[in-house]
């Protein structure tokens, strides 16, 4: 034991000391290495956040693609809709060819409206127009509605088409052709296509309010009120035809007209009218955000643009001072574009700001180390200063461009640690991870110490284990050899006792096989060469079957067997000769350690899917601490008081083995001076581990 102390000690004393003069050399250098991998996890931190928060605002840009595309007319409601659901949209704005504000929109300047000349454009168009007005004026509808008729098939152009459209519909309105009426300014309202063309007002209003008068006289005052709040809604998604005087002038009207037909309202009217009423609040907005923009980022847009020329690469932008600062994100379709040139986003720094902290909160970097962010001002969060913190290391925020300046991610640390702490901390690792090798190493000593003496004692059980084998077996040689002298050299005369010798040689040879069989079987599971065969046998017929093995084995021996089979036990898979030989061994342990009047109970029956096989006994039993080791090789429980029994120490070994190769288990209950139980639990269905060969 000395010997191998000293030679594990020694080599760990060196070790030791030189580990530790290598430290303090190496103090220096860590406390630069620890800054250097401080500074790389930072640096890694701002790319991480640069490549989540860019991740984000792409994807916004991927969905405002589809409402924002050149081949779609654009819809100014779902552009609204997705502002107020984005949180990195708090306004989308749209950018012509020539780089004007497309949308958000604004009312038109007032201008002049179109002559009767400058709407037909033909001297013939005109005197149609005026011979149909003259007859009109005179009541001969029939001929006003022929003149105008006749300028409608003469005209070319939609607006000259539309004003003789309108008259027509006028003069079928006022004889009653109602139906004739209808239809005419159902046609007015897709000629006109939202456009709101028109002479003193516009066409689609005429038509419109033609049409619920028209509806309201016939009786239906529920298309009346659609066709009211339709155009309603047109009106309001086309504010931008309009000058703000003339706007608010033919809304107020269709909103009276509208308003007149309240008592017939039902309640899916009343929520599409509210529905309209916020929509009339926004667009009212509108032409404010539009000139906020138009000031703040138009000059920043073509500023962009001018400089650099990168088509479908999304750019950014900042304006503003140190408390207003205002991000843009916006994507530069060309000039050759159709319709909308530039795409944007305005970005509220707020989101930015939370979801930089967020994506920051989910980085580690060490024990009691954190990443912040830092304000424009230096300093860290209100939510991570908390607690208190000291600023480590800093580097500028590279995200959008860079347009994030003066905001920065730092390495902290709690409140008063300084950097040439933490590279202590790294140095104090490594006295103790050689602290720990030389403990280690000195542990293994003892290992090597502990397991030589698990050896030899393991060598000690072999020993006994082949002596208890041999002693085993020469017993039933030695009987058999002298009966069968003594019947060979004539002693014994009577033909009874001959055969009371005759079996009792075959009881001695019946055990001498069984101790041979159980040799074996343990030589080959040591070996790993054991196999078993399965196949489909009966249940009952197993048991029965090592049932009268055991009764020769113990014949003369005062032994109660009690058996209570189920007469229902199924067949199934099983090696009928290991599971036999694993019922002798328990019956066999269960005599063995029983006193002089011995009492065995096998009970057999079917639950829950398994079958069990149960081994009881009124023996010593055993404490619970025994239970755990009971199926170690070579183990024997204590004997009985005064009784010397017989054995290898293997038998539960093999026994523990072959219920494993059956899927199975065992269950112990016992109790000191009690008795024992053994049950094998086995499952009707399983596939077995082993191959279907015989035992080898």
């Amino acid at each position: 034991m000395g010997v191998i102390l000293g030679a594990v000690m020694l080599p760990s004393l060196i070790l030791a000391y030189f580990g530790f003069r290598y430290i303090r050399q190496e103090e220096v250098r860590q406390s630069q290495l620890v800054v250097e991998n401080l500074r790389i996890a930072l640096t890694n931190a701002v790319s991480e956040v640069d490549k989540e928060i860019s991740g984000r605002v792409e994807a916004t840009f991927d969905s405002l693609a589809s409402l924002a595309s050149p081949s779609v007319s654009v819809n100014t409601h779902r552009l609204r809709l997705f502002a107020a659901h984005n949180e990195y949209a708090e306004e989308v704005f749209l950018l012509s060819r020539d780089l004007h504000v497309v949308y958000p929109r604004t009312f038109r300047s007032q201008v002049k409206a179109p002559t009767m000349e400058e709407i037909l454009g033909s001297p013939s168009l005109e005197e149609h127009l005026i011979k149909g007005e003259q007859y009109e004026a005179r009541g001969n509808i029939s001929s006003a509605i022929e003149e105008f008729s006749s300028g409608l098939k003469a005209a070319p152009m939609r607006r000259a088409r539309l004003a003789f459209l309108v008259r027509i519909g006028r003069c079928q309105y006022k004889s009653n052709k109602f139906f004739q009426a209808r239809q005419t300014y159902e046609q007015v309202l897709v000629e006109d296509g939202h456009r709101f063309w028109g002479e003193g007002s516009p066409y689609h209003i005429a038509a419109a309010v033609n049409l619920a008068q028209i509806a309201a006289k016939q009786g239906n005052t529920e298309t009346a009120i659609d066709v009211l709040a339709g155009l309603y809604g047109d009106l309001l998604g086309a504010f931008d035809r309009f000058d703000r005087r003339t706007f608010q002038y033919y809304l107020q009207k269709v909103k009276s007209e509208l308003e007149s037909y309240h008592r017939y309202f039902t309640l899916p009217v009343k929520v599409r009218v509210d529905s309209l009423s916020k929509v009339e609040q926004e667009n009212l907005e509108e032409p404010n955000r539009r000139e906020n923009l138009r000031r703040r980022i138009v000059p920043l847009v073509e500023a962009a643009v001018r400089a650099t020329s990168k088509p479908n690469v999304l750019q950014f932008a900042s304006a503003g001072e140190q408390d207003s600062l205002h991000q843009f994100a916006f994507v530069d379709r060309g000039e050759q574009s159709q319709g909308i040139r530039i795409v944007g986003i305005a970005i509220p720094v707020s989101a930015l700001i939370n979801s930089i902290q967020e994506s920051v909160n989910k980085i580690r970097v060490g024990t009691n180390l954190r990443i912040a962010l830092l304000s424009r001002d230096g300093e860290i969060s209100e939510q991570q200063s908390k607690g208190g913190k000291t600023t480590l290391l800093e580097e500028p925020l590279s995200i959008l461009a860079g347009t994030m300046a003066g905001y920065k991610l730092a390495m902290v640390a709690p409140g008063g640690t300084r950097m040439e702490e933490l590279a202590s901390r790294s140095l104090t690792l490594y006295y103790v991870l050689i602290a720990a090798i030389v403990v280690v190493i000195a542990m293994g000593g003892v290992f090597v110490y502990l397991e030589s003496a698990r050896e030899r004692e393991l060598t000690q059980l072999k020993s006994d284990f082949l002596s208890n084998v041999t002693h085993d077996i020469k017993t039933p040689i030695a009987t058999i050899r002298a009966l069968a002298e003594n019947v060979n050299e004539g002693w014994v005369k009577s033909s009874e006792r001959q055969r009371h010798y005759f079996h009792v040689i075959g009881r001695e040879s019946e055990r001498l096989g069984h101790l041979v069989e159980k040799t074996l079987d343990f030589s080959r599971i040591e070996s790993g060469r054991k196999k078993y065969r399965m196949e489909q046998v009966s249940a009952r017929e197993v048991v029965d079957n090592a049932v009268e093995r055991f009764r020769t084995l113990t014949d003369g021996q005062d032994v109660a067997i009690t058996c209570e089979i189920a007469p229902d036990l199924p067949t199934l898979s099983m090696d009928e000769v290991a599971i036999g030989q694993a019922l002798l061994n328990l019956l066999e342990n269960a005599v063995k350690y029983s006193p002089e009047k011995k009492t065995v109970v096998v009970k057999a029956s079917v639950a829950d899917e398994h079958l069990a096989i149960a081994v009881s006994d009124r023996g010593v039993g055993m404490d619970k601490s025994e239970i755990s080791r009971i199926f170690e090789k070579f183990y024997r429980s204590e004997s009985p008081a005064g009784r010397k029994v017989s054995g290898s120490g293997v038998g539960l070994t093999i026994v523990k083995d072959a219920v494993e190769a059956h899927e199975g288990h065992i269950e112990v209950v016992s109790k000191r001076n009690e008795g024992s139980t053994f049950t094998i639990i086995l499952p009707l269905e399983q596939k077995g581990r082993h191959a279907d060969n015989p035992p080898g």
